[in-house]
């Protein structure tokens, strides 16, 4: 059976940012977050940045080709010294609830769906679906959620309900492809 330590997602980020005796000796990430930089994480609009980012390790430049289908897609090698782009970051579904408090306007997720794919195998995927929040004008809340995390082999599923306006049940489990489960 397959552990998580030996799993395609954390052998990925192992060699991703080269690590080594638990120290990583890459920089190659910083390249990556040059791009998000741009990006106004805080009050982020999908449609203001949705298209294809792709890696050019010539100019190490990123070239974006815009599109319409509200998606955020990243290919980029999966080393620093790689020239072939073979590792892809997709943000998609990506929706927002916005706050109005006392003294700021926040912006919550309400919906997402993320993956890595490396040689076009999917190795992390994330899904945020039926996220529900309660505010009183000073603090947001979430009340509900469904929280799907895959780090290949692992499947994890956290989710969140409000019984009452004081009391949430809380449900959690996991399964890897081997059919181990734990709940």
């Amino acid at each position: 059976m397959q552990g998580y330590e030996s799993g395609a997602f954390s052998t990925a980020i192992q060699s991703f940012f080269q690590i080594s005796n638990g120290e990583s000796n890459a920089d190659y990430p910083d390249l990556l977050e040059t791009e998000l930089s741009e990006f106004d994480l805080e009050n982020f609009e999908m449609s203001n940045h949705s298209g294809v980012y792709n890696w050019n390790s010539s100019s190490e430049m990123w070239n974006f080709q815009s599109n319409n289908d509200n998606k955020l897609v990243f290919n980029f090698p999966f080393t620093s010294n790689g020239t072939a782009n073979k590792t892809t970051i997709t943000i998609d579904n990506y929706e927002v609830e916005q706050f109005n408090l006392v003294s700021e306007t926040l912006f919550y997720p309400k919906k997402m769906v993320a993956s890595i794919e490396k040689d076009n195998n999917e190795i992390f995927n994330i899904d945020l679906d039926n996220v529900a929040y309660r505010s009183n004008g000073e603090v947001v809340s979430p009340t509900s959620f469904e929280l799907e995390i895959i780090t290949e082999p692992m499947t994890h599923l956290f989710v969140l309900s409000e019984t009452s306006t004081s009391q949430f049940e809380f449900d959690y489990s996991s399964h890897n492809d081997n059919s181990c489960t734990t709940t």
